[in-house]
């Protein structure tokens, strides 16, 4: 017997306990099969299964990296008893690789770090769900070393980020980062509007792993927990996409802030062109935002600037 709970996005999340030894296999194929197809419309199990067998099924999900033993990930199969919990994300997203050609998005490297013109609806690095499918995992099987993500992307923003080479090079960008001394970066979005003037800009974002995020333009200073986010808006162009006025914004990013720039634009008044989440209008099949520039100084003194424009500039 076998306790079980769905959860999470379409129930796709299954928490299951069982009361005896029993493989991962054989509580796939003699329990959670059965409860799939019972829980799920023929739509949905198809969604599941895919195109193969449920065997093959579990071995892809495996592979992918969407199942865990009391919340570590397993990538291979495995036995579990009565105290163990295993979570199955039945339904994880999938990113297509071929998006990443190494002679055209790996801009620069080195010994220590390599610089990656990211393309949109690829992650940086591995997901909840999949732990495949990914940039850092393309590297990695070309790379001797241990590769490192230094910082992050959405998965529809393009444009330059770093991986380190290396613990001793991850420690060192990683307080580049912190220290926000010899590091610059610069983006480029697409705004709907006119943009903001420019000038230097500094919000607060309020606590919360949901999204959206919420930004405020104050707050009470005995506040501890929302964190400061500053930009400064160096330029902007008006133009005109899909019959819309439209502006491109040149951005010089001081903060780090997970959605930082989608939030604070919207704040301002003027979210990305089709980033629905934030109130852009819904244009095209992804929102515009491009890390076009980034200036930094290695641990050896040496200054190094990259460039690279997005296609719609």
């Amino acid at each position: 017997m076998v306790s079980y709970k769905f959860s999470g996005y379409l129930n796709s999340n299954l928490f299951v306990r069982t009361e005896h030894k029993i493989s991962v296999t054989q509580l796939w194929s003699r329990y959670l099969v059965p409860l799939i197809e019972e829980q799920f419309s023929d739509a949905g199990v198809r969604a599941i299964r895919g195109g193969g067998s449920w065997d093959e099924c579990l071995k892809i999900l495996i592979l992918l990296g969407s199942v865990y033993l009391d919340q570590k990930r397993q990538t291979a199969v495995f036995d579990l008893d009565s105290h163990n919990v295993v979570r199955i994300h039945l339904m994880p997203k999938r990113y297509d690789t071929r998006l990443f050609q190494w002679g055209e998005h790996v801009v620069f490297e080195n010994s220590e770090f390599l610089i990656v013109n990211k393309p949109a609806f690829l992650p940086v690095h591995p997901t909840l769900d999949n732990c495949t499918e990914n940039i850092l995992k393309i590297i990695q099987q070309k790379q001797t070393e241990t590769i490192y993500c230094v910082h992050r992307l959405d998965l529809e923003t393009t444009g330059l980020m770093i991986y380190a080479k290396g613990a001793k090079a991850m420690g060192y960008f990683q307080r580049l980062f912190s220290s926000r001394k010899g590091l610059r970066k610069f983006y480029k979005a697409m705004v709907d509007g006119t943009g903001p003037e420019e000038g230097f800009y500094q919000h607060w974002m309020l606590p919360g792993q949901g999204t959206p995020k919420k930004v405020v333009d104050i707050i009470d200073p005995d506040r501890t927990d929302a964190a400061s986010i500053e930009l400064t808006v160096q330029n902007r162009k008006g133009i005109q996409w899909q019959n819309r006025p439209v502006a491109i914004v040149d951005i010089e990013l001081h903060t780090g802030r997970t959605h930082q720039i989608r939030a604070q634009m919207a704040h301002l008044g003027f979210p990305l062109v089709s980033d629905v989440l934030y109130g852009g209008p819904n244009l095209s099949t992804t929102f515009h935002l491009h890390s076009y520039r980034l200036h930094f100084i290695d641990q050896q003194g040496q200054i190094y600037e990259f460039n690279c424009d997005p296609f719609w500039n």
